[in-house]
């Protein structure tokens, strides 16, 4: 059978958040990642420093204005 990307992207994160033991739906997980569009397949998009404080308050205040607003 052959998986579209996304469908990849979905399986990729779910078997990382079952590595780390972190609960989740499916449902969930899906709308969050359709939600996130093209983002999720640009390299360079799809991680932050979380050493830097400042790339992290980037990414909450950039996701709670867009999204949550």
């Amino acid at each position: 059978m052959i998986m579209s990307n996304f469908d990849e992207k979905i399986n990729f994160y779910r078997e990382k958040m079952h590595k780390i033991e972190i609960p989740y739906k499916d449902e969930l997980l899906s709308k969050i990642l359709r939600g996130l569009g093209p983002f999720i397949f640009k390299r360079d998009a799809v991680s932050v420093s979380i050493y830097e404080e400042k790339d992290i308050l980037t990414v909450k205040f950039n996701f709670l204005s867009k999204n949550l607003v």
